[in-house]
């Protein structure tokens, strides 16, 4: 290989991000003007003068669930930071409904629950994204609810790597799961 062409290789494989096991800190250099678009993931957002439901389909269910997770909760809360025109002045805490598709009984496609994340807005107003880690903002969420049959395949084994880095995240969910800590 050519001299000239090792900074360029390595340039590359630093954006790539090989050999990372974790995210990158992910931030959202232009917050989107709703949390509607702040993901298109997302597929509604329902309102009523204090409180916002947002519906999130997920592409699969597996090892990088959580880390799709992670980041439209933390594009959600950069929107609502920047003042996203589709939240009411009253609005004071919001659920993200995360999905993921799964065959029925009798084969055919749908998208079922594997958990639900609750904040306060407060909280997603205050928040320092750039100070988060990639997971900062799964331990900023207040209440949790996952659907066990489903976490198997993503949220359990997300915790017994990264445990360590959202414990609030992690124990809420191995006490749903009825797992030890």
């Amino acid at each position: 290989m050519k001299t000239g062409c090792r900074p360029l290789l390595a340039l590359c494989l630093m954006l790539a991000g090989c050999g990372s096991s974790a995210p990158a800190d992910r931030t959202v250099t232009s917050p989107s003007k709703t949390v509607r678009a702040a993901d298109k993931a997302i597929t509604d957002v329902a309102a009523t003068d204090t409180f916002l439901a947002i519906t999130a389909d997920l592409p699969e269910n597996g090892n990088d669930t959580v880390d799709q997770v992670a980041e439209i909760a933390s594009e959600i809360g950069q929107s609502i930071k920047s003042g996203a025109k589709d939240v009411g002045s009253k609005v004071a805490k919001i659920s993200i409904f995360y999905r993921v598709p799964e065959k029925d009984r009798l084969g055919n496609d749908e998208h079922t629950k594997l958990l639900t994340l609750y904040y306060d807005v407060p909280d997603l107003k205050r928040a320092n994204y750039k100070g988060l880690s990639a997971y900062g903002i799964l331990d900023l969420s207040t209440s949790t609810e996952i659907r066990p049959a489903m976490a198997d395949k993503s949220v359990v084994p997300f915790c017994g790597s990264y445990r360590e880095q959202v414990p609030l995240f992690c124990g809420r969910t191995d006490e749903q799961m009825q797992l030890p800590n």
